[in-house]
Order: structure tokens, then C-alpha cells, then sequence
């Protein structure tokens, strides 16, 4: 995949590191860290159970970005070398129908639909997705459908109203 980077983007491309586990790790400890001096100062418990619940809510946060579909999305543009340490694709809007995803992300300069079209099955694959592009206001739409097609529908069903 690291071949096809030149492609996508026109410019010189740089190593980024995502935010992962382990820096959110570090970054929890230096809070909790924080919470006990404030704790055994004012002699409370208040800012550490704070301190332990915001901890948290931040790790199941990023666990469910990391592992939803627009996380995984902006990592495999990232991937591909649709953005760099200063710019990298920023998702602007999410909304889910049924098992059809949509997200809208503002890409950095040189970004086009045409080069993502061109990389389509590589991130439908990455993904496991259908996926179609588009250019629209400022921002590059993703429509992505997570089933399968059926292999089969009846012409005089397809034509129902209300699909019954």
C-alpha cells in the first residue's frame, strides 16, 4: 500500500504517529498522577474518583473511534497518504443509515475524489465496505454499505412500496 502514497498526494509525505493506547496510557497516569497530590492536599477523594472516571470515559471514546467505521476510514486514508503530520483528512460529519455509513471529511490540499476513486478497491478491502466518493461543499463524502447485496431480489418486490 505504501507504493501506491505517491499517487494520492501531491508533496512530500512524513511519518505520523496516531494517538494510540500507549500515549493515552501516558497520559493517563500523569493525570491520575495530578488528582493524587490534589487529593492528599485537600485530603478528598473527589479529584481522583474524577480523575479515574474522565480516564475511562476517555479510553472507551477512543476505543469506539478506533474501531468504527469513519476511525478506520481516516486510518486507511492516512495509510494511502492522504495526510501528514500538519494535514490530514478531518472528519466534518457522520450519519448512519441502516448498514450504510456516510462521512464527510475536509481533505488537505492536493487530496482529490479522482485519486481516492482511483484507490477505491484498495479501501473498500481495507475496510470490507462498497464505498463511493464524492466533492460536495468543501468536502469529500464517503458513502459506504456494510452488508452484502442479496444475491437475488424479485422484480415485483423491488418495486413494493415500503419494501414489504
Amino acid at each position: 500500500m505504501r507504493l501506491m502514497a505517491a499517487s494520492l498526494r501531491v508533496g512530500r509525505r512524513r511519518n505520523r504517529a496516531t494517538l494510540s493506547l500507549g500515549r493515552w496510557l501516558v497520559c493517563t497516569i500523569v493525570v491520575i498522577l495530578a488528582a493524587s497530590a490534589a487529593a492528599l492536599l485537600t485530603r478528598q477523594r473527589t479529584p481522583l474518583a474524577a480523575a479515574l472516571a474522565l480516564s475511562g470515559l476517555a479510553l472507551v471514546l477512543m476505543l469506539l473511534w478506533r474501531f468504527s467505521l469513519p476511525g478506520r476510514a481516516t486510518k486507511v486514508l492516512l495509510g494511502l497518504g492522504a495526510g501528514d503530520e500538519e494535514d490530514r483528512p478531518r472528519v466534518r460529519r457522520i450519519w448512519r443509515r441502516g448498514p450504510v455509513w456516510h462521512v464527510a471529511w475536509r481533505m488537505p490540499v492536493g487530496v482529490t475524489v479522482s485519486a481516492l476513486q482511483h484507490h477505491r478497491e484498495a479501501i473498500e478491502q481495507a475496510l470490507d465496505v462498497s464505498a463511493d466518493f464524492w466533492y460536495e461543499h468543501g468536502l469529500v463524502h464517503m458513502r459506504a454499505g456494510t452488508r452484502p447485496l442479496p444475491k437475488q431480489v424479485d422484480f415485483h418486490r423491488f418495486y413494493e412500496r415500503n419494501g414489504k
